[in-house]
């Protein structure tokens, strides 16, 4: 019996630790979506005792297996805690196939948090097995007391933040995780067909699609194949992550002294506001940038395969702009086969692509990657951009990519720290910011022969993790779509202007091509519009997992919805989608 009480007394001090959690939730502002989960999760863990119970009626095999259960959905439920505190919502195949970056996100607090829940679990599984006839009544006590205050404090917080509910409110933390699995492994190959009410959404979205064609969404037109006399080279840098809400150009909640570089480059340039992402995390988001379309495979299916598939043809922005006489490069942080990036970035049409091992030979001096594993810092990949320019010949045009990785959620810097330091958010973005004035001071020394365009954007927006929305302004809204940056500099054409695009990522490509002198393009299956032009869409869309962003090109309005209430948005994601998987995207058999 004495061992029992001390079974018991552990476990009621334990089962004061999820109010604990509230708490800290409530003092750090973080997602409200914690809260109700902490509920469900009580109720999951009564569940388990009862099942615990049941089961105490056929032996110690039985009893043992119940409290192993018991012991997985506790892990199960500090993944999925872990997962919203840190990314903003539940587990998904993105996380899953970005699990090689968990070292980005291991801090102290996530440590202590699977202590506790790791001690919970094992404390509660040695009560099931050793002191199976405690009072089922006192044994509840601790979970009913809990589960009470938690349901208190969660009508409260959820009434006032309402609009920023998140999908984890309404569900089992274990129970999501399985459908996301059973989701991600269960894809229908069923051919879609689509309805008038779908066509006619279509065309909303500037998109014209002939189903019975074997290439519905192909417009041909008139190619224009020789360079312009005074075609610019194209500088795009594509940072990890660099949403617009941080940014002092673009307000930077209140701050004035955390992207100072980058205010003044977008003081005296081009700054492009109401700029969506229109695709999430960074594969996705490149290709379908570089590509303007929605892309079929997800990061997750690109990281579980062993070898890369036989890509559909498509013809992105790099192609056109080699058609029209220019040189190719992409720039990357990381190792060439993570994700097959290497394979990607030349299916896209860059003539020649240089990841991490190249440029520290090439362009660095041998210098190791700051970043270890994970590739080049942003200082690294910005010196390597001079270094590269510095030795390019300008016998044609040169269009040039560049990637960097530096201001990932999870990371932080030891150096450039922003303010009193605290905030990893803060300290990587100001980091950057540095590498950016150094960049730019080098940049404004070299000599071009033409005209030249530096674009400075994101690859995506960042996660809306607990840290990122502290340090965001008071109107940020939770979500993986969102403001991105997205500044344009004409190096010996200065102009100062702001420019209101309600417009999404998946514009990059056609925008960049209209900059170029290319305005009419064969095998025209780009999705996007030029955003700087007249002839736009009237709406355009940005899509990740179920969650849908639809941008008014006209008024600015955006709505924020998801599948179940946009079914034909749905039907068209899924149908240009399959396009790709089948091959159907571009072209004739003299163009292959």
């Amino acid at each position: 019996m004495k061992r029992q009480n001390t079974y018991w007394l552990a476990l009621n001090l334990l089962a004061i630790f999820p109010v604990a959690s509230a708490f800290f939730v409530i003092y750090k502002k973080a997602s409200f979506a914690v809260i109700p989960s902490f509920s469900i999760m009580i109720g999951e863990i009564i569940a388990c005792l009862a099942l615990a119970a049941l089961a105490r009626r056929f032996g110690k095999i039985a009893l043992c297996a119940a409290a192993l259960f018991m012991f997985a959905v506790l892990i199960i439920n500090a993944a999925q805690t872990l997962s919203i505190v840190k990314s903003g919502a539940l587990l998904d195949s993105e996380a899953f196939a970005n699990a090689e970056h968990i070292g980005f996100m291991i801090d102290a607090v996530s440590l202590s948090i699977t202590a506790i829940f790791l001690a919970f679990g094992a404390i509660a599984v040695l009560f099931l097995l050793n002191a199976p006839r405690i009072s089922p009544i006192f044994g509840a006590t601790p979970f009913a007391i809990t589960a009470v205050f938690l349901i208190a404090v969660n009508s409260v917080y959820i009434l006032k933040n309402a609009k920023y509910t998140y999908q984890a409110n309404k569900v089992s933390y274990t129970l999501a995780l399985f459908k996301t699995l059973i989701k991600e492994n269960g894809k229908s190959n069923e051919r879609i067909v689509l309805n008038d009410q779908d066509l006619n959404a279509a065309e909303r979205y500037g998109w014209t699609i002939e189903q019975n064609a074997s290439f519905p969404i192909l417009n041909i037109g008139a190619q224009e194949t020789a360079t312009p006399e005074d075609a610019p080279n194209i500088i795009i840098l594509f940072v990890e992550s660099l949403s617009a809400d941080l940014i002092g150009a673009y307000g930077g909640g209140g701050r004035t002294r955390l992207t100072p570089n980058i205010d003044r480059f977008a003081t005296d340039n081009v700054l492009i506001a109401n700029y969506y992402n229109h695709a999430f995390p960074t594969i996705v988001g490149l290709k379908g940038q570089l590509c303007s379309t929605y892309p079929s495979r997800t990061a997750g299916e690109w990281q579980n395969m062993l070898v890369a598939p036989r890509q559909a043809l498509m013809r992105c922005l790099p192609t056109h702009l080699n058609e029209a006489g220019y040189k190719s490069v992409y720039l990357g942080y990381s190792h060439p086969s993570y994700t097959f990036f290497e394979e990607q970035m030349k299916a896209t049409g860059f003539t020649e692509t240089l990841f991490f091992e190249d440029l520290s030979k090439r362009l660095l001096d041998n210098e190791p990657p700051e970043l270890g594993r994970y590739g080049l810092g942003d200082r690294q990949m910005l010196t390597a951009l001079i270094n590269y320019l510095k030795n390019y010949d300008e016998k044609e045009p040169i269009f040039i990519a560049v990637s960097t990785v530096g201001t990932h959620p999870g990371l932080d810097s030891q150096a450039d720290r922003f303010g009193d330091g605290n905030s990893r958010v803060l300290n990587v973005l100001h980091r950057f910011d540095q590498a950016f004035g150094e960049f730019i001071s080098a940049y404004d020394g070299l000599d071009f022969k033409r005209e030249t365009i530096l674009i400075l954007t994101a690859d995506h927006a960042h996660l809306p993790s607990v840290e990122f929305v502290d340090a965001a302004s008071a109107d940020f809204v939770p979500s993986r779509l969102n403001k991105i940056a997205f500044i344009l500099a004409f190096k010996n054409a200065k102009q100062k202007t702001v420019v209101e695009a309600n417009a999404t990522s998946i514009d990059l490509a056609k925008t960049v091509l209209a900059l170029a002198g290319i305005n009419s393009i064969t095998y025209d299956h780009l999705l996007g519009s030029n955003m700087l032009g007249e002839n736009k869409s009237p709406k355009t869309i940005g899509s990740y997992g179920d969650e849908l962003l639809i941008v008014d090109r006209l008024s600015g309005e955006v709505n924020r919805t998801d599948f179940s209430r946009a079914k034909s948005e749905e039907r068209l994601l899924r149908y240009i989608k399959s396009l790709e998987q089948e091959d159907r995207v571009c072209c004739d058999q003299e163009a292959r």
